[in-house]
C-alpha cells in the first residue's frame, strides 16, 4: 500500500538544481484539490475511483532538498525513511521535469507549480496528484502561474 501511494503520486517532487530551489521544502498531499481532478479522468474504473476516493489523498507529505527527496504518512518512522536521489532536468516557466530512481527504475515526471503548490501528472490515471506547502514553511517559489506554451 505504502509503495503503491509512493509510485502513484509523489516522487516527481525531489530534485531543485534549479536557484531558487522551487520543490524545496515540505509539502502535503491536498486531497481536495486532487479529488476535484480525479472527477474529471475518465481513465479511471470504477474500483480504483472508490479506492482514490477513500481517504487515500490528502496524508503524504514530502520533504524535498537540493537534489533529494523523501515521502512518508503521518505515522511512519522518519528514521526509516530514506532520501532519494531527484533532480530537475527541464524548467520551463512554471513547468518542471524531474527525474530520480525509484525501485531500480529511472522516472521522469511532469510537475506544475501554482503558488505554493504543485502538481504530479499521473497520465496512466488521467489526473495529476496535488501537494501544498506546509505553513511555516519558507517559499521558494516566486513565480506566477503562467499557462505554458510548447512541447517539453
Amino acid at each position: 500500500m505504502k509503495m503503491l501511494a509512493i509510485v502513484t503520486s509523489f516522487l516527481a517532487l525531489g530534485g531543485c538544481a534549479n536557484s531558487p530551489c522551487d520543490l524545496c521544502g515540505e509539502w502535503r498531499s491536498n486531497a481536495d484539490l486532487t479529488l476535484d481532478e480525479m472527477a474529471r479522468s475518465d481513465k479511471l474504473s470504477d474500483k480504483q475511483r472508490r479506492f482514490f476516493s477513500d481517504n487515500f489523498f490528502g496524508r503524504l507529505t514530502v520533504e524535498t532538498r537540493e537534489s533529494s527527496s523523501r515521502a512518508y504518512f503521518p505515522d511512519d518512522d522518519l528514521s526509516s525513511i530514506s532520501w532519494e536521489p531527484s533532480e530537475v532536468i527541464l524548467k520551463r516557466g512554471n513547468s518542471l521535469l524531474v527525474k530520480e530512481r525509484l525501485g531500480g527504475k529511472t522516472i521522469v515526471r511532469s510537475v506544475l507549480l501554482r503558488g505554493d503548490c504543485y502538481r504530479v501528472d499521473q497520465p496512466d490515471l488521467g489526473f495529476g496528484e496535488w501537494f501544498c506547502r506546509v505553513k511555516g514553511q519558507p517559499s521558494n517559489n516566486s513565480l506566477k502561474p503562467k499557462p505554458f506554451r510548447g512541447a517539453v
